[in-house]
Parts: C-alpha cells; sequence; structure tokens
C-alpha cells in the first residue's frame, strides 16, 4: 500500500497511523499531486483533495501510467464542482460507477476497465 501527501507533517502522522492499524511496511511519500508517486500499475487510487487539484489529476497523463485501469475514487469535492471533475474523467475514459453527496460535499467512484488509447 502506497500513500502520499504534500506536507511532511502528515507523510509522518500517515505512516504511523497505517503502522497502527495493522498496514504491513507501508510506503509513505511526499509528493506533489502524482509527480513522486512510486511506479504503478496499482488497482485503486483514491484521493481526497479539493476539486481543483482533482482537475489537475485528471488530466495528468502519469494517471492513466499508474492507474491504467481499475478504480479512481475522488473525495473533498464540493458539489458546485463535481460536475467539472466528473466531466474531466469522463473524457479520458473514466466511467461513473456511484456518486455520493452529503452536504456540500461529493465523492465520485470511477471505473476503467479498458487502458487508454495512445
Amino acid at each position: 500500500m502506497v500513500f502520499t501527501d504534500v506536507d511532511p507533517n502528515s507523510v509522518r502522522t500517515c505512516r504511523d497511523r497505517a503502522l497502527a492499524n495493522g498496514v504491513p511496511d507501508p510506503v509513505v511519500v511526499r509528493s506533489d499531486l502524482l509527480a513522486e508517486v512510486p511506479a504503478g500499475p496499482y488497482r485503486v487510487i483514491i484521493a481526497n483533495i479539493y476539486a481543483d487539484l482533482l482537475l489537475e489529476v485528471a488530466a495528468d497523463p502519469r494517471l492513466d501510467l499508474l492507474l491504467p485501469t481499475g478504480d479512481l475514487l475522488l473525495s473533498g469535492i464540493s458539489s458546485p464542482k463535481a460536475d467539472s471533475v466528473l466531466a474531466a474523467c469522463t473524457a479520458r475514459g473514466w466511467q461513473l460507477r456511484e456518486r455520493c453527496e452529503e452536504a456540500w460535499w461529493t465523492a465520485l467512484w470511477l471505473v476503467r476497465n479498458k487502458p487508454p488509447v495512445g
């Protein structure tokens, strides 16, 4: 399991919490979005960040290398921006599996069954 965060304090806390919760040998790295994520491919990526940052992730070609197929779980999206995040992802071949809304927040569960072409 790999965890990332841009904040060095969060990286330390994440490693401690992962170990306390029984995650064997967690890999925790400091990374700005996808920049320093260890090479995949992965089966699942979970991102809990603001919509503007998720739009950057959706447009980043590294996402296709890290997660060519699988599940992409996005949360931390303010509801008024959820449709723009969803549109950016569907334009890259992701399909909406489930959308959850609570108060003014939205989470999207997206899947891609075929790797992107090109």
